[in-house]
């Protein structure tokens, strides 16, 4: 089942999502550069497990919306996920995963695979225009991996017919070599029917010379043979020369057919990289590798810097035929140098007082850890943190990935505030009156934790008012005291005295001697009040009978 589609994995209270994703890929899907496929292409009818099923099948790559509603689906988790996550194990499917709304896909195998954007944050987080930028983002990441997984499908269909090749180029040698260890045999056969007719020739050959010779000796009269004719000398000897050249070709010792092994290690390098070819032979005269390389001994090793796929070609030959053997090496580009990592970090404000924050945000890149010190640790790519440092501290922000380290550090200064100096503020309404009338004090301090209002008021809030009616011209004086210092402020009142009055009178104003008449007077505006003769101090009104023995004269004096 070939592998050629864009697999979906959803929770379908993302499904919105999904649409999303669906609409921003559209004009790849027309142009034919992928395959898409949700379970919304399931159709009315359709068994909808099987569907799926294959669709995980013909996966090449896979993207999961992960949510909370996607790691809570038992589906997806147990249906859809493991074959996915066996794919990419086994079959190289590529896994790119969007982070939707915050969850905890730390927790999860989700978390080992490749992001398809920046998941500092979620997408449920961003604005909406980041969101298109970051779908559009997404959407090249997929196209890339199917790009990506197109070119090593390439490289393993090249590798099979690459194995198939040297599978066919060896059963081809194979054949060969049967074919001639056949006609080795065949020719043996004939070498031995050669040395027997040769040898039935010598015998035949020794047996009439022998015959005549007998035939000289007489013993005892026999019949007369049929006359015989004796071999001439020089066939005698020319086959005595036959039978020793056929003999030294039947006795000599059969070539054995030569053999030959050609392994390369390693089979795949770089662009660049050297690979070494190892070979074996035995029975052979002369031994060739190609290409390019020539005549070499008959064991030996080659350091080789093949520029593309090369094959090697391992050639024995000897007294008993020819062997070869295959070794492929595989050429790969050189993958470029790991993207050095970036890292920024800055505070905003730099500089605070005691008690105050500031945020730290910070953004990396190419980096697989990134730390934020001190006390922060471990933090996402990109962020932001707000900080209460209690003195000065510089943050120093650690990026490492890949391509090496990179690190940007920023002061944050807590300066000491100066306490305010405080204030005070004393007034008086109205700052005259007369005796007895009533006047309005009425303050205001600020940076004071003591406030103190003399004479007479004592301790008092930070501001507020009292009324006040002095019987004397009074200066009242309001002090604050707080970190800063101290401050005063003071006012007068004066009191305006009234002229007095005084009324006396008796009754009756004319007694006889001896009798009583009764003293009645009021005073306004006195301090003091005396009635003489007699009376003395008195309350400012009052009545006072008296006994008199001649005319008085009373006066009131206040």
């Amino acid at each position: 089942m070939s592998r050629d589609k864009v697999f979906i994995s959803y929770s379908r209270r993302d499904k919105l999502w999904l649409e999303r994703l669906q609409k921003m890929l559209k004009p790849l899907v027309r142009g034919g550069t992928l395959d898409l496929w949700a379970d919304t292409e399931v159709k009315a009818g359709d068994n909808w497990k099987e569907e799926i099923k294959r669709a995980l099948g013909q996966a090449r790559v896979a993207v999961l919306l992960v949510s909370a509603d996607f790691l809570a689906s038992d589906f997806v988790i147990e249906e859809e996920l493991p074959p996915l996550l066996q794919g990419a194990e086994e079959k190289g499917v590529k896994i790119l995963w969007i982070y939707l709304s915050p969850c905890h896909y730390r927790e999860t195998p989700i978390a080992g695979y490749q992001a398809a954007h920046d998941v500092a944050e979620s997408l449920l987080e961003l604005p909406l225009p980041k969101q298109e930028r970051a779908l559009l983002e997404i959407s090249r990441r997929i196209q890339g991996a199917i790009a990506e997984a197109e070119r090593l499908a390439e490289q393993e269909r090249k590798r099979l017919a690459d194995v198939e090749a040297k599978r066919q180029a060896e059963e081809k040698l194979q054949r060969e070599e049967t074919e001639k260890r056949r006609q080795a045999e065949a020719e043996a056969i004939s070498q031995v029917e050669k040395k027997r007719l040769e040898e039935a020739t010598v015998a035949t050959l020794v047996s009439g010379e022998v015959v005549t010779s007998v035939g000289e000796v007489p013993e005892e009269p026999r019949p007369s043979p049929k006359p015989r004719s004796k071999a001439p000398r020089w066939l005698t000897v020319a086959a005595f020369f036959a039978v020793v050249i056929v003999l030294a070709v039947i006795l000599r010792p059969w070539s054995k057919t030569p053999t030959a092994s050609l392994e390369a290690q390693p089979r795949s390098i770089e662009l660049g990289a050297a690979a070494t070819l190892s070979w074996i032979t035995n029975g052979a005269d002369e031994v060739q590798l190609e290409p390019d390389i020539g005549v070499v001994e008959a064991r030996g090793t080659k350091v080789v810097t093949p520029e593309r796929r090369t094959m090697y070609r391992i050639l024995a030959r000897g007294d008993g035929g020819e062997a070869q053997d295959y070794a492929v090496v595989q050429v790969t580009e050189k993958p470029p140098p790991p993207t050095q990592p970036s890292a920024i970090l800055k505070a905003k404000p730099t500089s605070i007082e005691p008690g105050q924050s500031t945020t730290l945000t910070w953004a990396t890149s190419g980096a697989n850890e990134v730390r934020l010190e001190p006390e922060l640790g471990s933090v996402e790519s990109k962020g932001s943190k707000k900080v209460s440092p209690a003195a000065e501290t510089t943050y120093r922000l650690v990026a490492r990935g890949a391509g090496g380290e990179a690190e940007d550090s920023t002061v944050v200064r807590v300066t000491s505030r100066t306490p305010a100096r405080p204030t005070a503020i004393l007034k008086a309404k109205p700052t005259a009156i007369e005796l007895g009338q009533l006047a309005t004090l009425t303050w205001t301090t600020t940076g004071a934790n003591q406030i103190q209002l003399e004479p007479g008021l004592g301790s008092v809030q930070p501001q507020g008012s009292k009324t006040i009616s002095p019987t004397l011209e009074t200066s009242y004086k309001l002090i604050a005291e707080g970190a800063g210092g101290l401050a005063e402020d003071s006012v007068v009142i004066k009191v305006i005295a009234k002229r007095p009055t005084a009324s006396l009178a008796a009754e009756p104003q004319a007694i006889e001697q001896g009798q009583e008449t009764t003293l009645q007077w009021t005073t306004t505006n006195a301090t003091e009040v005396r009635i003489d003769p007699g009376l003395g101090l008195v309350e400012p009104k009052g009545a006072k009978p008296v006994s008199l023995e001649a005319s008085t004269a009373y006066m009131s004096l206040s």
